[in-house]
């Protein structure tokens, strides 16, 4: 469901309370529940990923002009055009009879070129994030079978200035920087063993890209 506060305009350019937001549309297109959602940067599209084992790349289409016209006796009315939004699925979706991986987490590059998606079949993709289309996958050759990981990827983390530069991690205990534009890792982190759980289950850039921090 997508919520919008009022335009600039009509709140005389203040930040925008959070009482402000209202419901302008709802997405359909997944057969599954939502496991994962992403804004680009530039806020004029995001990705989704979900449990049928597939992500979408979501994008505004047009306003619908008979909007919703909402106030209340503490402030003026506002009205709020309602939105139509269309998607492209990214890759193939996976067939009735096989097993469906979930898409364990969505990210935009800093750029917006590219959207990265993981799954819980080990697997991490990049696509164009202009159309969707395939671009790579990214594998390691550690892991024996060419996959991201060894298990689960649940954690992606764009860097926030190096647009080529991402971050997974996965319940096999590493993270892994990577290089978007060739599929190949730069570098592997593992952590320490603390104790008999070292499954990695978040993981953030901080904001000037110097520092990383990893939970388990």
């Amino acid at each position: 469901h997508m919520y919008r506060a009022p335009p600039p305009q009509q709140r005389g350019g203040r930040a925008p309370p959070p009482s402000s937001l209202h419901l302008v549309a709802t997405l359909r297109g997944h057969k599954h529940d939502v496991t994962s959602v992403a804004w680009s940067h530039q806020g004029d599209a995001l990705v989704s990923g979900s449990k049928d084992g597939t992500a979408r790349l979501w994008r505004l289409k047009s306003l619908v002009e008979a909007g919703h016209v909402l106030g209340t006796a503490a402030s003026p009315a506002v009205t709020f055009p309602g939105e139509r939004w269309g998607s492209t699925g990214l890759g193939v979706p996976p067939g009735d009879d096989t097993a469906v991986p979930v898409l364990g987490a969505v990210v935009w590059s800093s750029d917006d070129a590219r959207v990265v998606t993981s799954s819980s079949d080990s697997r991490v993709r990049v696509w164009s994030g202009r159309t969707g289309a395939p671009l790579l996958e990214l594998r390691d050759a550690a892991t024996g079978d060419g996959s991201a990981h060894a298990r689960e990827v649940y954690v992606l983390d764009a860097h926030p200035l190096l647009a080529h530069v991402c971050l997974s991690a996965s319940y096999d205990g590493t993270a892994v920087l990577w290089d978007l534009r060739t599929g190949t890792p730069i570098r592997t982190l593992k952590q320490p063993v603390v104790d008999d759980d070292n499954e990695i289950v978040d993981g953030r850039w901080s904001g000037d890209g110097e520092s990383l921090v990893l939970t388990d």
